[in-house]
Formats: C-alpha cells, sequence, structure tokens
C-alpha cells in the first residue's frame, strides 16, 4: 500500500477514536487536533505526483474523498489537487456520491479551475441540486467567480432557501455578495430584500453593499 494511505489509515482510527459523533457533524475544527497533517500532506503530494487518477483503485479514491473532507480547514489537498484540472474533474464527478458535505463544498469551491467553464457550470448545477447548505453557497460564490451567465438565476434560487432553517440567512449573504461582485443589476432589488428579512448580519451587510455602491466602489 501507498504510503499516504496507511497515513489516512492512521488518522482514521485516531478520528473514531475522538468522539463518538459522526464526523462531519461535529464541530469546533476538530480535525486540526491530530499532529501528523504535515506528514499525510507530504504523502499525498508525492502519490499524486506519481500516480495518474485513471490508475486509482475504488478504495484508493474512497479514501482520498474522506481526507479531502478532513482537511476542511487548511484545504491543503483539494487545493493540490486543483492544480490539475482533468483530475479535479475527475474527482468532481466521483465526489457527487460521496457521502460527505465537507469533501462537496471543497470541491465545488474550486472548479473554477476546470479549464472548461461549460463542464464547470454543469458540475456545479449538479452539486447545486443535491440542496447541501454550505456546498450551495460555495457554488453560487463558484459561479460568480467564473462570471457564469447563470450567477443571477442561482442567487435568487439560493435566496429562496428554507427561511425556517437558521442558515438561509447566509445563503442571503452569499447571494447579495456573490450579486454585487458580479455587477448585477439586481443587486439593488436584493439590498431592499435584505432590509426587509429584518436578520442582523443580513441587514448589516446589505447595508455595507449599498454604502459601496453610493462611494461608487466596485469589485
Amino acid at each position: 500500500m501507498e504510503k499516504v494511505f496507511k497515513e489516512i489509515e492512521k488518522f482514521k482510527k485516531w478520528a473514531e477514536a475522538y468522539s463518538e459523533v459522526p464526523q462531519d457533524e461535529r464541530g469546533g475544527e476538530w480535525e486540526c487536533d491530530y499532529s501528523d497533517w504535515p506528514i499525510i500532506w507530504k504523502e499525498f503530494e508525492d502519490f499524486f505526483n506519481e500516480c495518474h487518477y485513471s490508475k486509482w483503485t475504488d478504495k484508493e479514491l474512497a479514501n482520498i474523498l474522506y481526507i479531502i473532507a478532513r482537511d476542511n480547514e487548511c484545504n491543503s489537498i483539494i487545493e493540490l489537487i486543483s492544480e490539475k484540472p482533468e483530475t479535479l474533474e475527475f474527482i468532481a464527478n466521483k465526489g457527487l456520491d460521496f457521502n460527505s458535505p465537507d469533501a462537496k463544498w471543497q470541491i465545488v469551491e474550486m472548479l473554477h479551475n476546470l479549464q472548461s467553464q461549460h463542464n464547470a457550470e454543469q458540475l456545479i448545477i449538479k452539486y447545486l441540486k443535491q440542496e447541501i447548505e454550505y456546498v450551495s453557497r460555495m457554488g453560487i460564490k463558484t459561479l460568480g467567480r467564473l462570471k457564469s451567465s447563470l450567477t443571477e438565476k442561482y442567487c435568487e434560487k439560493a435566496w429562496q432557501w428554507n427561511k425556517n432553517d437558521p442558515m438561509s440567512e447566509y445563503q442571503r449573504i452569499m447571494a447579495l455578495n456573490v450579486l454585487f461582485e458580479y455587477g448585477s443589476p439586481l443587486t439593488s432589488k436584493y439590498i431592499t430584500l435584505a432590509k426587509e428579512d429584518g436578520r442582523e448580519y443580513l441587514v448589516s451587510q446589505a447595508i455595507n453593499i449599498e454604502n459601496k455602491i453610493k462611494a461608487g466602489n466596485t469589485i
């Protein structure tokens, strides 16, 4: 077995002993308590540079997606993968069926690195259809970064996130930020809607963007 997968197995044993709470449901940046991340990153880089993704076994792929998910504070592994757009696209397709939001949002955030904007957009849409809250936020952020013609459509969809979900405020903050950065004429409309919404952080961001517009500031 490649050294990196031995290191991943060591991490898994540590993670399982850390808490009985499912790993994707833990808070507090718990993965940062693991002391051997530098070893994982080095061994993964060696493996990544020596072994083309077409040669990865299903078990290796599952372990790679797992360790991407757990490296969600530093994002070192997904950033390395994104340096090879073909590999990133492969991972993105496989990640659709991997049961970890912490892998999915990192992948979606990196899709602006694909060589084909069309392929990036299609993948982002597939992730958005899964309706995972933080993945959705990263999806519209990436559409905006791509200056995609789909940006406004999916920002408006994000605005309709179930308001009973406390995280819907952050969906709306992201949508408003992306519309502003995109230069959308819809920005003024959503500043008004944000103020009508009334939630503290959303209203604060709406006022902040409104002041930037009044001052003639653009991204």
